[in-house]
């Protein structure tokens, strides 16, 4: 588990840490906290409640070159990717046992999350329907041998880890899992609800065309066309 946290508030972080110290799984888990500015200390007490648990300090450069960071530190099969307003849910105790028995390891293993104030929100099973809407990343867990090869996107501010999905979905030869469970609750208050990566947006039907051939790359840019023309252009919308 990888938490990026800036300046984070003593309240949000004690909410993150105890729902994940409260799983029956919590010695499982590997805690990296990457933190830029301040640093609430009396969150090292819920540290003996994982199976390590560390921060490590960096400069603030955005949430993916926290996670890229975290990605170096950690050292467990997998990765899941919190902020410091996201919490843990009991399902993911159900989740942690089946990823523990699987092999050979997954690259991506996509369960279920809780947005705020949107409701739940499910891996879909077409690979393709990762063009027009991402997974939340708060239930995606990660191969962390896969992102160490294949680190987050940091031209894309918001969105690197849609166009990591994206590249993985569209790989057949990766391994790809699904659960119903219901692992996370992702506060949607963060840059990735407020607002838009314009250079991802600019850059998708690109993306869409490498991964999944022309005709795709077409639909994606079609689709933006008629979404400027029905809701303005993404730089003027709130």
């Amino acid at each position: 588990m990888v938490i990026a946290a800036k300046d984070a508030p003593q309240s949000l972080m004690d909410c993150c840490l105890a729902s994940l110290a409260r799983l029956n799984r919590a010695r499982d888990l590997e805690i990296v906290i990457v933190n830029s500015g301040v640093f609430p200390e009396q969150c090292a007490r819920f540290g003996s409640s994982f199976h390590a648990f560390r921060r490590v300090e960096m400069a603030p450069k955005g949430v993916y070159a926290a996670y890229n960071r975290g990605i170096a530190e950690a050292s467990g099969r997998y990765l899941l990717f919190f902020g410091v307003d996201d919490i843990a849910l009991p399902g993911m105790d159900s989740v942690i046992g089946t990823l523990e028995q699987s092999s050979p390891v997954y690259d991506l293993y996509a369960a279920t999350a809780y947005m705020q104030g949107i409701g739940m929100s499910k891996p879909a099973r077409a690979r393709t329907a990762i063009l027009f809407r991402n997974w939340c990343h708060q239930g995606l867990f990660y191969s962390r041998e896969y992102l160490v090869q294949h680190p987050f996107d940091l031209d894309y501010a918001i969105q690197a880890d849609h166009k990591a999905n994206i590249e993985i979905l569209a790989d057949r030869s990766l391994r790809i899992g699904r659960s119903p469970e219901l692992v996370s609750y992702f506060a949607t208050g963060g840059a990735s609800q407020t607002a838009h990566d314009l250079r991802f947006r600019h850059d998708l039907p690109r993306i869409a065309g490498e991964n999944f051939g022309p005709a795709y790359r077409l639909t994606v840019a079609l689709k933006q066309r008629i979404a400027n023309v029905v809701k303005g252009s993404p730089g003027a919308r709130r």
